[in-house]
């Protein structure tokens, strides 16, 4: 099994510091796990209750440490695990930015760059940056075609989008990979569909069970449609660490709800740690060995 580890709220972490990043990026990799995950917000409004899945569970305080530039440093001191977003919100970054910061982490990881890509819930993110919340799909495709321009066609490359359009421009340097995986982060509609076909490599949903299984069948059919391998899809499930009735962080009953999720058409599954996993974990040690016990499993 392929599984990511997700550790979410950095600043829960025992030493209290976020730059202690990178040593949970050597934990995961001497655990023998798949990749690595971060969630993504520029900045937080004051409206929490727009949270479209549930209750938003974070706090507005909360700090939210830049993924590209923390997956550089982890990137820095691993050599192995996937480096990936559970989604950046990659309409908040202007396109042509966004093509270079992710081919060069792309080159600084030596080709492990895996992203999952979305457009947010927040207003706010968007009106702070001076950007209109309704053009905030077009911004999204848009990115995501400048991205695959820049770093797939023969350059010098040209570009006309409803947002951004250029002509006659070198971006270098190009990504390791020949085509970095995108992963969307979207409900599976008709438009999200084809946008994944046409510009994408996979789905990260935030839904399971059947769903999940309906929309990996969807896409497959699509990707077969449009022309594309089926058997290319990656889909992305996930699953959060619950607590024990001793308080403790329950590596068995997680690993085997990703094992259902793997066998229902999951490709990578995501172990996620929970708001308030920091009173689990005294030093950094006790958070190591816990993701040393969490690959063992996932190994098993």
């Amino acid at each position: 099994m392929k599984a990511s580890f997700f550790p979410g709220r950095w600043h829960e972490l025992p030493s209290g510091d976020l730059a202690d990043c990178v040593d949970v990026g050597r934990m995961v990799e001497d655990a023998g796990l798949y990749g690595i995950q971060m969630g993504d917000h520029v900045v937080m409004g004051n409206r929490p209750d727009r949270y479209p899945y549930g209750q938003f569970r974070h706090e507005l305080e909360c700090p939210w440490p830049e993924p590209i530039a923390t997956l550089s440093a982890i990137a820095a001191v691993t050599s192995t695990i996937r480096l990936s977003m559970s989604v950046i919100l990659t309409p908040l970054r202007p396109a042509i930015l966004l093509a270079k910061q992710l081919a060069t982490l792309d080159v600084l990881s030596r080709g492990r760059l895996e992203p999952g890509i979305g457009l947010g819930w927040q207003r706010e993110e968007y009106e702070a940056e001076g950007l209109e919340w309704r053009d905030r799909h077009q911004l999204f495709e848009d990115g995501i075609a400048v991205c695959r321009a820049l770093w797939e066609e023969e350059q010098p490359v040209s570009f006309k989008g409803e947002t951004v359009s250029f002509a006659d421009l070198y971006a270098l340097p190009r990504p390791v990979q020949s085509r970095i995986p995108i992963l969307f982060g979207v409900v599976l509609n008709e438009r999200n569909i084809e946008l994944i076909t046409r510009l994408g490599d996979g789905w990260t949903p935030v839904a399971g069970g059947e769903e999940l299984r309906a929309g990996r069948q969807q896409l497959q059919d699509a990707f077969t449609a449009a022309g594309r391998d089926p058997d290319e899809l990656i889909v992305r499930g996930g699953v959060q660490f619950g607590f024990d009735d001793h308080g403790r962080l329950d590596i068995a009953r997680a690993v085997d709800e990703a094992r259902e999720l793997e066998a229902i058409g999951s490709d990578v599954v995501t172990l996620g740690l929970p708001v308030g996993f920091g009173r689990a974990f005294e030093t950094m040690a006790d958070l190591g060995t816990f993701i040393a016990e969490v690959g063992r499993q996932v190994a098993e």
